[in-house]
């Protein structure tokens, strides 16, 4: 097998995870979910650290190139900053209003040092970031994106990057694959796949980009020098596929599918096996990789999951497994703190959390979002939530 189970990571919430993530040299695990929780592990002290931000958590990014810095976005349209020196400290959390809907992907460009994040009904805006007040990151609007090439109401399904940095992918569920310069932010180059994408990844060497379709289709298509190459396809066991999909390394794929396999691929191997690390019949909702681990979130009907998987053999190819260099060294006595009880550090309710941030959108949405309307589009947590 090319991974092997290393542990079960404890959730203090049967509620669905949505994102997951490596910080820090991989010494630390990160998840956010529907409860609204930010949970973080760290691997060699087992300690757990959790932070609520009030509203769901629908995906992250590391923004860091040491220590423990991220960026969430929420289903309220909220862009969170969370910085955390050790696990003894209080975390600094900067928020500001992003979007008018939910944030359904965040992807930071440590080259430009932008940031880009794509709303479900609002497009793509993108960030630059600034500090005041002690260091703490704070982001400034720098541009909206009219994907001109691209018909009003599609939606945003991931985001991500090729040709070193220099060009910024975007997936629509509808099946365009989009090119942009991340400079720029002119258009390079459209594909259609011509059938609705699920799910996306590009690899790391930024070469290649992994697509599952909704006719249980995975292909992989070259992405260089702004141009996106013909499609190898991969055959898979499966008979529909619902779950994430992506690249342990540029030669190794992982496929999930609701009947809880996670299948491993070599798919430029000739007469490659698929070899299945099997979930108990739970439903992966989430899937993160790095040089040293992959992480797999699962869903049950009473409980979520987060299960850590190693490489039982040499780990792979990491080039450019992040564009983001970890220097950070984990503090060695952590100790597990729960900032979801500390009193007067967060919003005391939800109730209180909606009702600041309704009236935030309110008076603050034409200052903060000057950009131009780009549509209305579907409802992708519906979609999520009917299948």
């Amino acid at each position: 097998m090319s991974l092997v189970l290393e542990r079960v990571l404890p959730l203090v919430t049967s509620q669905s995870v949505n994102c997951l993530g490596f910080l820090n040299r991989d010494s630390v695990v990160v998840s956010g979910g529907n409860d609204g929780k930010v949970v973080l592990w760290h691997l060699d002290s087992h300690a757990r650290y959790i932070i609520d931000l009030g509203s769901p958590v629908l995906c992250l990014a590391s923004v860091s190139h040491e220590g423990i810095e991220l960026v969430c976005g929420l289903a309220d349209g909220c862009l969170m900053t969370v910085e955390l020196e050790n696990f003894h400290e209080t975390p600094k959390i900067t928020h500001r209003v992003a979007h008018t809907c939910p944030i359904v992907t965040v992807a930071y460009n440590s080259k430009w040092h932008f940031l880009f994040t794509g709303g479900q009904e609002d497009g793509i805006q993108v960030w630059r970031p600034f500090k005041i007040d002690s260091d703490q990151i704070r982001w400034l609007k720098e541009a909206s994106l009219e994907a001109n090439a691209v018909e009003n109401g599609q939606i945003v399904q991931a985001l991500g990057f090729a040709d070193d940095e220099d060009t910024l992918v975007v997936t629509y569920v509808e099946g365009v694959i989009l090119l942009l310069d991340v400079v720029t932010g002119l258009t390079m180059k459209k594909f259609e796949v011509g059938q609705l994408i699920l799910s996306s990844f590009i690899d790391p060497s930024m070469t290649r980009i992994l697509v599952s379709t909704a006719k249980n289709g995975f292909e992989i298509r070259s992405l260089l020098n702004g141009s996106i190459d013909a499609s190898d396809s991969i055959s898979s066991q499966s008979t529909l596929f619902l779950g994430p999909v992506a690249f342990l390394s540029t030669q190794m794929v992982a496929l999930s599918d609701p009947s809880g396999d996670l299948q491993i691929l070599r798919p430029f191997e000739t007469n490659g096996i698929a070899e299945r690390c099997n979930h108990d019949g739970e439903v992966i909702s989430a899937l993160a990789t790095s040089c040293r681990f992959v992480t797999t979130a699962t869903l049950a009907k009473e409980s979520s999951v987060i299960r850590l998987w190693s490489f039982s053999s040499k780990p792979p190819d990491c080039h450019s497994m992040s564009p983001l260099e970890y220097k950070g060294k984990p503090d060695p006595e952590l100790m597990i703190v729960d900032m979801a009880q500390t009193p007067g550090f967060l919003y005391s309710s939800f109730v209180v959390q909606a009702t600041f941030v309704a009236v935030l959108l309110f008076f603050f949405s034409q200052i903060w979002l000057d950009g131009p309307e780009l549509g209305v589009f579907t409802s992708f947590v519906d979609i999520v939530q009917d299948l």
